[in-house]
């Protein structure tokens, strides 16, 4: 619930939800839980502009993930490992508005995610976000960024096509929106052909 929450920018239901969540957690001898539940937390505290309290949660986030065992865990956590969790650094970051974090990260989180197409465009769309002007900054001089993030986009559709995650679908679509206002330069202009020759059509 706090995961959507997020999804849907409503960052108090976010902060509460995360909250109950580490508590709960915490309560029910699962490390990893408590792992994962503290990393959606400080994505939480990172859309609110909190970044104390988001690095605090993901400290509490590596040391309770460094005491799981894997084998003592539930099944539907396992999934939550060091490759998850440097994910969730990366989302973290990008929450916070921590552009350079996220670019910092990213080459490494992609690297690490070949053959999980999800994944691969959902960190790539977060990258491609990163180079972009935030809604309402000034858009003079970002030349050079908006060809990277379009040039990320490119490379992630392949991984996008046939994908049926609607949420991997809209973070390709977060980033074209935009993109919008730049629709006159031929980079953008690639993006919107490919998407439309890959993902759209297979949609």
């Amino acid at each position: 619930m706090s995961m959507q929450a997020h999804y849907l920018n409503r960052t108090k239901e976010a902060l509460w939800f995360g909250t109950a969540a580490v508590r709960a957690a915490e309560q029910s001898g699962s490390p990893s839980s408590t792992a994962r539940c503290n990393a959606l937390l400080a994505r939480a505290h990172a859309l609110n502009g909190d970044t104390t309290a988001g690095a605090q949660a993901m400290l509490e986030a590596e040391r309770r993930l460094n005491r799981a065992r894997p084998d003592d865990e539930p099944d539907w956590i396992r999934f939550f490992t060091e490759r998850q969790l440097s994910a969730e650094f990366m989302y973290v970051a990008h929450d916070g508005r921590r552009a350079v974090d996220v670019q910092q990260r990213a080459p490494l989180v992609l690297a690490d995610s070949i053959g999980m197409e999800r994944r691969q465009v959902l960190v790539a769309a977060t990258l491609a976000a990163s180079y972009l002007p935030e809604p309402g900054e000034a858009t003079a001089g970002h030349g050079v960024e908006i060809e990277q993030a379009c040039q990320v986009l490119r490379d992630t559709m392949r991984a996008a096509q046939g994908l049926t995650s609607a949420r991997g679908i809209e973070s390709i679509n977060v980033v074209r929106r935009r993109l919008a206002p730049y629709a006159d330069l031929p980079a953008v202009q690639h993006v919107e052909n490919e998407f439309r020759t890959t993902v759209a059509l297979v949609g």
